[in-house]
């Protein structure tokens, strides 16, 4: 059995916020959510625990920064990314541009305007190139310009090694995220492969464009990522579609047990929740191996 791990990012005193951000997020099992299923091997990788686990990227883009001798990073973003990236890069000096689609709530982009060099609204019903990106962020012909919407899959990478070490060395059953861009399921699905996991990564997604799970546009997805969605996903593993309800009764579920929003609290659909949480999904398992639901955060 594994045992209940505290949270290590609680009381870092005297270590700097770069530090604490390499800490790996808690593991924890949460009494009543168990009960609630007969399952007392679920457990909740808690990635709000520093915010979002778009923290994981932007300090992988700040490391980068440095080598690359990048003087602007622009990023099309659905809120998170951006805001996780305009505060890790805030003491190099570097600049955010932050692209999102005009559509996106009044809310997020007051916030964006606020953490970020520059907010650009742009329509993104087609795809947009790398160089469209650069050039929208582009003030001087000499600026080292960095567009980090994609390739930063191997942010998410040692998720799976935390997990790993936090079930003492015991694969998951199954592992389950939200899927907005596909990035992170990306950077999960290389570390179950690399470490020849058995484990099933389940993501969970709004069906289409979603009033209240803004955080997981799918309208600008990369070219990789939309494979995912036509059914070539990794080595077995799966996407559920949730409507507005499902994540509607999900935060509302889900916010009694763990910090999150709507976005987040989506891996805890009702649909979810009835076909894997209960113990009978794992009862063949002598014990049952654990199930991971990744708590992406956010605010």
């Amino acid at each position: 059995m594994i045992e209940k791990v505290p949270n290590p990012l609680a009381g870092k005193r005297g270590k700097t916020p770069e530090e604490i951000a390499q800490e790996p997020t808690p593991l924890v099992q949460i009494e009543r959510f168990c009960q609630d299923f007969g399952n007392s091997n679920l457990w909740v990788k808690d990635e709000g625990a520093r915010g979002s686990w778009k923290q994981r990227k932007a300090l992988y883009v700040a490391h980068e920064v440095a080598e690359r001798g990048v003087t602007k990073v622009v990023v099309i973003t659905a809120g998170n990314a951006g805001s996780a990236l305009a505060e890790q890069l805030k003491p190099q000096g570097v600049p955010v541009v932050a692209i999102v689609d005009p559509n996106m709530s009044s809310d997020i982009k007051h916030k964006l305007a606020n953490t970020c060099y520059k907010l650009i609204e742009q329509d993104l019903t087609h795809r947009l190139e790398r160089e469209q990106v650069i050039a929208l962020a582009r003030e001087k012909p000499d600026e080292v310009i960095w567009d980090v919407t994609e390739g930063c899959e191997a942010s998410y990478e040692p998720i799976i090694d935390e997990v790993v070490a936090q079930c003492h060395g015991v694969d998951p059953e199954y592992i389950f995220c939200p899927f907005g861009q596909g990035e992170a399921y990306a950077g999960l699905a290389q570390g179950v492969q690399k470490r020849g996991m058995d484990s099933v990564i389940v993501c969970v997604r709004p069906n289409g464009r979603s009033a209240l799970a803004d955080k997981l546009d799918t309208s600008i997805l990369p070219a990789y990522a939309k494979t995912y969605l036509n059914g070539q996903m990794e080595h077995g593993d799966m996407i559920i579609v949730v409507n507005d309800a499902d994540i509607r009764e999900a935060y509302e579920y889900a916010k009694q047990y763990i910090r999150c929003e709507p976005s987040s609290a989506i891996v805890f659909a009702r649909p979810v929740r009835e076909h894997f949480f209960y113990t009978r999904f794992n009862e063949d398992r002598n014990p049952p191996r654990p199930s991971v639901i990744i708590n992406s955060g956010g605010e």
